[in-house]
């Protein structure tokens, strides 16, 4: 990445060196004449009074050699001159430009002439000068490059860092860059790297889950198998045959719960959210989990309308009812209220509570020892679906202890469309 910037900082003064110089000879170019206008006025009026004087000259060469020390100019009477003739005007001053000299020339009589010359029409450093002036204006431009650039540079060298540590599969790496040139695309990044790693956990996590969960069904359902071949009692049979239903049962609700679960983690989710009476909901749920236990009174209060997706909102909601249902001694409480732009599903229990790590109930797979022998057919993906549902509309889920003992889970989505 530095030697990436290095070349780019030294096209800029390169190229910027080769506009200065072609900057200049546009402007000698098409300045030229200008110029010798300019210099035809400036030598006129002296070359001219030269010869004048020269003509009463009683010995030219020594006139000539004492002006030039005097003047600093290579002044000589000649029979010939360099300058051309058509470059002599009316009164017979004349001047020829040459490769970077001058000459300058004025009639001294019919066979002399009065010459100025070789004279530097650019100055002796000139050249000198202009490149010099270039080397410095480009190595400012590139400085100034450097200067500017120097943020950006540094965020790609962070996120080049990052790329690569990503790709050596240190999946913790993230750029840390939140403001500045390159926040944005590092934004981006570590978003992506965030969903790569939640991914890699998901599929680590759920071939655990599953091969833990259904070794135990399975080796149900062989033993079933074999009872139900090679029993001998009718009875015996079926009731080994129901058991294996029930174990089948088991491995298809598995797979039920972790496909919902799978999609809802692999992709965000296109809610089809609609406005809808949140209390029917309750009661419906109520209705259906109440069949579950005789014992259990599952009490619903309360009225809200807001905007979800209502088949994830069931599921949510049905799940917390039915973990409440399993873990109750005798009474679960459901609330539903709206306040704050937001609808919040209460429920309570009076079981034995969540203790001090209610974290872990929503991790995958995750039941207590009480739970796997009230519900054989529960598998752990209960509260990790309620809460990733909840995140899907940009609500949340709370858990905590209920006043008087048991456990509270309240379920918390906008009212109005999150999207």
């Amino acid at each position: 990445m530095t030697r990436l910037f290095v070349r780019f900082y030294a096209m800029v003064a390169l190229f910027h060196f080769l506009a200065v110089l072609a900057w200049f000879a546009v402007v000698l170019t098409t300045m030229t004449g200008d110029v010798e206008e300019h210099l035809v006025r400036s030598y006129h009026g002296p070359v001219v009074a030269l010869a004048a004087e020269a003509r009463q000259a009683p010995d030219v060469d020594a006139w000539a050699t004492r002006r030039s020390a005097e003047w600093g100019w290579p002044i000589g009477v000649r029979t010939t001159t360099h300058v051309a003739p058509d470059d002599l005007g009316p009164d017979g001053f004349g001047m020829s430009l040459g490769a970077g000299t001058l000459f300058a020339a004025a009639p001294v009589d019919d066979h002399r002439w009065l010459e100025v010359g070789p004279l530097p029409f650019v100055p002796t450093n000139g050249p000198r000068r202009w490149l010099l002036l270039a080397v410095m204006a480009s190595a400012g431009i590139g400085a100034a490059a450097w200067i500017g650039l120097r943020p950006i540079q540094n965020a790609l060298a962070q996120l080049h860092a990052t790329a690569r540590r990503l790709g050596q599969g240190d999946l913790s790496a993230r750029t840390g860059l939140s403001t500045g040139p390159g926040a944005e695309l590092a934004g981006a990044l570590d978003r992506l790297a965030d969903r790569v790693e939640r991914l890699l956990v998901l599929q680590r996590d759920t071939l655990q889950g599953v091969s833990h969960e259904l070794r135990t069904p399975l080796t149900r359902v062989r033993f079933g198998l074999e009872l139900v071949v090679e029993g001998e009692a009718l009875e015996a049979r079926e009731r080994a045959a129901e058991d294996v239903s029930a174990d089948l049962d088991l491995a298809d609700n598995l797979l039920a719960e972790l496909l919902s679960w799978l999609k809802l983690e692999s992709t965000d989710g296109v809610l089809r959210t609609e406005a809808f009476a949140w209390g029917p909901l309750l009661a419906d749920i109520a209705a259906e989990e109440g069949t579950r236990r005789a014992d259990v009174v599952i009490a619903v209060e309360g009225v809200a309308t807001g905007v979800a997706d209502p088949r994830l909102a069931r599921r949510a909601v049905r799940n917390l009812v039915a973990n409440a249902v399993r873990a109750a001694r005798t009474s679960v409480w459901v609330r539903v209220a709206i306040a704050g732009g937001r609808v919040s599903v209460t429920v309570e229990d009076d079981g034995p509570g969540l203790g001090s790590d209610r974290e872990r109930w929503f991790r995958p797979f995750t039941r207590g020892a009480d739970a796997r022998e009230a519900d054989p057919g529960g598998v752990g993906l209960g509260l990790t679906l309620v809460q990733r549902i909840a995140e899907a509309h940009g609500g949340t889920v709370e858990a905590g202890e209920r006043d008087g003992g048991g456990a509270r889970m309240v379920f918390s989505v906008p009212a109005t469309d999150a999207s």
